[in-house]
């Protein structure tokens, strides 16, 4: 089976952006890159104990077909939950891939 074949979730690309709101505070943004097909692979990840509650970080990595502005994504939407990128790999290997390791950011469910 083809890789391509495997791409059957799809997920939103962002990238970050930080400006200056109101009163000086820093106000991050995330405009949308694209919407694509991708092929997604999750883990729970281990707890972390923050102010008396237990934080699961779960992980995931979603590969997607190529592309150069692809790789401005920082952060990566999936099933309602947003997903901080932690790095980017390119498979060159028959169609060129791109690979995203991520992060379920805090306040996100799965």
């Amino acid at each position: 089976m083809s890789a391509l074949a495997t791409m059957r979730r799809r997920i939103t690309l962002m990238r970050e952006d930080k400006s200056q709101g109101a009163g000086g505070r820093l106000v991050s943004t995330h405009p949308i890159i694209a919407d694509v097909w991708a092929t997604v692979e999750e883990s729970a990840g281990g707890a972390e104990e923050r102010a008396d509650k237990q934080i699961y970080g779960g992980t995931a990595r979603f590969t997607v077909l190529y592309s150069q502005n692809y790789t401005l994504a920082r952060v990566i939407e999936w099933r309602g939950a947003r997903y901080r990128v932690s790095g980017t790999e390119v498979q060159r290997e028959g169609a060129p891939m791109l690979v995203f390791n991520a992060r379920l950011m805090e306040g996100s469910t799965l």
